[in-house]
């Protein structure tokens, strides 16, 4: 089972025999998997950017569990100021004026 703050590498189908494949990324899981599910919560770093820029800013991914791979390539301090950054963010946008506590 996958969980919250887990580095991982999605590795589409077409690139599981080369895993120097470009269309390799690097991420990690923001929600943990939860018993039966297929799929997971997951946030990825922009290409060249691993460790400093996140691809996906307004949302998580769902990505099949079958095209993951869980691999340490970062310290895990990173990941960790990464989700805390972005918790931060989805807190302040939650109390914005025109927000509703209770649509986040």
């Amino acid at each position: 089972m996958l969980k919250h703050g887990q580095q991982i590498l999605y590795v589409p189908t077409h690139a599981r025999d080369d895993m120097s494949h470009s269309d390799i990324e690097y991420g990690f899981v923001m929600r943990d998997q939860r018993e039966g599910d297929d799929s997971v919560f997951c946030r990825y770093w922009l290409k060249g950017y691993v460790g400093t820029q996140i691809r996906t800013l307004s949302c998580s991914e769902c990505t099949p569990v079958s095209c993951i791979i869980v691999k340490d390539y970062i310290d895990q301090k990173v990941i960790t100021e990464a989700i805390n950054k972005i918790l931060n963010e989805t807190i302040k946008e939650c109390h914005h004026e025109d927000i509703k506590p209770r649509q986040c």
